[in-house]
């Protein structure tokens, strides 16, 4: 029994003393691990983390470049296929533009033809006419011949009758310049001249640009004896801008066959000799009050109401140098009451020819002139009026006529960029005034290069 509680009193105290070592073990195991280091778990090398993360911001970089550059290319196709369809407008337009301008050419040919040949019939009926009359004028001269010839006192045998007292036929031309006698036949050119122009001497509204003299323009121009230079040795010949159509190449060479038609170039020593004369005498009879009418509007011409406008120095386009004797201007008016500008300059000028003109070059003593002749359409066109005109000045017409041509100028132009020098060519409007040389029978100006340049108006190869 004392045993047993001995054994029983023993297991109390073994159970707490265990109970006493296993929590000083746990102190002591808790205790050492604060001290002690706490093992890591492995990490990744921090070399290659930055070269993953590199690469991630690379490729991020890379994605966005991409995407970039597709927007780009987005934008870039959609550019372009705007300036496509904005090209193909244009082409579009100017196409219908040359085509109505094609067919208002054709018809103003048309009526000039008609016209031409209505003349032509008129001048034949007119011919004809005059051949009747003058074959009655002799028929009556012929009954009249005999009882012309009966002396007054009768006749004794066989003498013959006094041919010196028969009359001269006063219906037979008379050598020179010498006018038929009274009540002779009218010859009939002359018929004609006075039946389509109301008389010879007379303006083109019935006004004698100089009294008492017989002035009618010849229809047809007698050939030239001087030797002729080629037209694009003596006019330089308009360029085209570069990406011209074939369309618009077409046209360009079609003017210039106009030019080389219309426009014939001789040397400048083979220039009329009364060269000032003709200029002064018909500049003083033009300045004379001459009245005419230009779209339905009547107007006088005198030196106080008709001149241009000269562009001061600082107001001279990029491309003009001046040079002696020429100005530049930007429009004239003529007789108080018609004013061009750039908007009557510019009408009809095609693309293809660059930047439609602002103005023009003439020479600094230049007459603004009711009838513009354009020889690169081979028409006629009247200040203020946007359009040709059907036909040109009357044949009795003599004052003075502006002819248009255009001409390429090469010029230096400094780059704004990049400060250098560059080459370009600008095609500029050029106004001459012609004069009517009646020994020649034709329209003729100097031009800027040295040549006299002859109008071929009926379009003849016989010149």
């Amino acid at each position: 029994m004392a045993g047993d509680i001995e054994v029983i009193m023993e297991r109390p105290f073994t159970y707490a003393a265990a109970a006493l070592v296993a929590l000083s073990s746990i102190s002591q195991v808790s205790a050492k691990e604060e001290h002690e280091p706490r093992p890591q778990q492995p990490a990744g090398n921090p070399a290659r983390a930055a070269a993953e993360n590199q690469a991630l911001q690379n490729a991020q970089r890379e994605q966005k470049a991409q995407q970039d550059q597709q927007r780009q290319q987005q934008m870039q196709q959609q550019m372009q296929q705007q300036a496509e369809a904005r090209k193909n407008q244009e082409q579009a337009m100017r196409a219908q533009e040359e085509q109505a301008r094609k067919a208002q050419m054709d018809a103003i040919k048309m009526q000039q033809a008609e016209a031409r040949q209505a003349q032509e019939q008129m001048r034949q009926n007119a011919g004809v006419r005059a051949k009747q009359e003058h074959d009655q004028a002799a028929q009556i001269q012929r009954e009249q011949e005999p009882r012309s010839r009966q002396p007054n006192a009768p006749q004794v045998g066989n003498a013959q009758p006094n041919r010196q007292l028969q009359p001269a036929n006063v219906n037979e031309r008379m050598p020179g310049n010498q006018r038929p006698a009274a009540g002779a036949a009218e010859q009939p050119e002359q018929r004609e001249a006075r039946q389509e122009h109301g008389g010879p001497g007379m303006g083109a509204q019935g006004q004698h640009m100089n009294p008492g003299a017989s002035f009618v323009r010849a229809a047809k121009p007698k050939p030239l004896s001087a030797t002729v230079v080629p037209t694009a040795k003596a006019v330089s010949m308009p360029v085209l801008e570069p990406g011209a159509s074939p369309q618009e190449q077409e046209h360009a060479a079609a003017a210039t066959k106009n030019l080389q038609a219309h426009l014939i170039a001789v040397q400048g020593n083979q220039a009329p000799q009364n060269v000032p004369a003709i200029r002064n005498s018909t500049v003083n009879n033009y300045f004379n009050n001459y009245r005419t009418t230009i779209n339905n509007r009547q107007i006088s011409i005198n030196r106080q109401n008709t001149n241009f406008n000269i562009v001061p120095p600082t107001q001279f386009p990029h491309w003009y140098q001046p040079e002696p004797g020429w100005t530049y201007s930007n429009g004239f008016c003529l007789g108080n009451l018609i004013t061009v500008g750039a908007d009557w300059l510019g009408w009809g000028w095609h693309p293809y020819y660059g930047p439609p003109p602002e103005g023009f070059v003439c020479e600094s003593d230049y007459i603004p002139t009711p009838w513009v002749y354009v020889p690169a359409a081979g028409l006629w066109r009247q200040p203020g009026v946007m359009g040709y005109a059907d036909y040109g000045p009357p044949y009795d017409y003599e004052g003075p006529i502006t002819v248009e041509v255009m001409e390429p100028r090469h010029i230096h132009v400094r780059d704004p960029f990049t400060g250098w020098m560059n080459d370009r060519v600008v095609n500029v409007v050029y106004f001459y005034n012609a004069y009517y040389y009646p020994e020649f029978e034709r329209y003729g100006y100097m031009n800027r290069h040295g040549y006299f340049i002859w109008l071929n108006l009926d379009e003849s190869d016989d010149y």
